[in-house]
């Protein structure tokens, strides 16, 4: 008997359907996005005393960091102690203002009463020493 083999006028060809894959990449990239956290990361070296309670971090209206070298950061900007005193001169007495004071254990403690009677003397009684967990 004759094998008799036809030729088929439709050609198979294999397709990569990359529709469903790029839907994939968009629905992993989307899952990491909303399961991950993000932590303010701070340009200053600033090695923080540790307390065994420290509590929650809170929001603030300003972070002031005081160095090692008693230099002083207001909101991540080196700024002069008289630049601090009329920025902090600025606000309003109303205002309701959160600051959360940043001082290094090696910093002057001298420097850092300084800020906090500079705060103390235009109204914002509302200031956080931070620490590091234990």
């Amino acid at each position: 008997m004759n094998n008799i083999k036809f030729q088929s006028s439709h050609k198979h060809r294999f397709f990569l359907e990359i529709t469903p894959m790029i839907d994939m990449v968009f629905l992993l990239v989307a899952f990491f996005l909303l399961n991950s956290s993000f932590e303010k990361v701070n340009s200053i070296n600033i090695d923080l005393p540790a307390a065994e309670n420290t509590g929650l971090p809170a929001e603030s209206d300003i972070v002031i960091s005081i160095t090692a070298l008693n230099e002083i950061y207001f909101n991540d900007m080196r700024i002069e102690f008289s630049d601090l005193k009329n920025k902090i001169e600025s606000f309003n007495p109303g205002e309701d203002k959160k600051v959360i004071i940043e001082g290094d254990k090696a910093a002057s403690y001298d420097t850092i009463i300084t800020v906090i009677d500079l705060l103390g003397k235009n109204g914002i009684n509302n200031f956080i020493l931070s620490a590091k967990k234990k």
